[in-house]
């Protein structure tokens, strides 16, 4: 009878448009036409930004993209492995020098000056982050959102501070069920 080979490695799994490798850990979007479909519309909703600030990246599901596009992506990620993971990528494939991937609390907005950010947080929302990012002067935000009563809370903060709604588009990437992916694109057009 044969052995088994035991290899010592670091489970992950490849999903994504990317194909960027997600710590077992982390989250990955698991409707990947629906998946690539939604992180082809942050990256055209972010054309014309140089620098981007991205809260709750992940490993890379929209960062990868957004530099290979020439976008100079600051990716803060709460997670130490998916941070490391998305370093990791980036430098394997010659974007090293567009992406700066930290680990960290999104509501701590790392210094920088940034054209537009984009957010993907958890259920809970990103009240925090959202108000970060408002105190801090930036002008578009692109939120991609997996619950409406958390976008909807921090969507009615912003637009009592000055921002509009300039597109809101869904996505079904969990077929059969009644939960919808959104990606919704504000700017800041007042002070408050």
């Amino acid at each position: 009878r044969g052995r088994v080979a035991w290899r010592v490695g670091v489970p992950s799994n490849a999903l994504g448009p990317t194909g960027a490798p997600h710590p077992a850990e982390g989250f990955a979007q698991a409707h990947q036409p629906g998946n690539a479909a939604l992180v082809a519309a942050a990256v055209a909703a972010l054309k014309g930004a140089r620098r981007v600030l991205e809260l709750f990246a992940g490993s890379g599901n929209f960062t990868l993209a957004l530099a290979a596009a020439g976008v100079d992506v600051t990716a803060v990620e709460v997670a130490v492995s998916g941070a490391a993971a998305l370093r990791a990528e980036a430098e394997k494939r010659g974007l090293e020098s567009r992406v700066r991937a930290m680990a960290g609390d999104a509501a701590r907005l790392p210094t920088g000056r940034y054209d537009a950010a984009l957010i993907d947080p958890p259920r809970a929302g990103a009240a925090a982050a959202v108000a970060a990012l408002h105190q801090a002067g930036l002008q578009r935000l692109v939120y991609v959102a997996c619950d409406p009563a958390t976008l909807a809370r921090d969507l009615g903060w912003l637009t009592a501070r000055g921002w509009v709604v300039r597109s809101a588009t869904p996505y079904d990437l969990f077929p059969h069920t009644g939960h919808v992916e959104m990606l919704v694109v504000a700017e800041r057009v007042g002070a408050a």
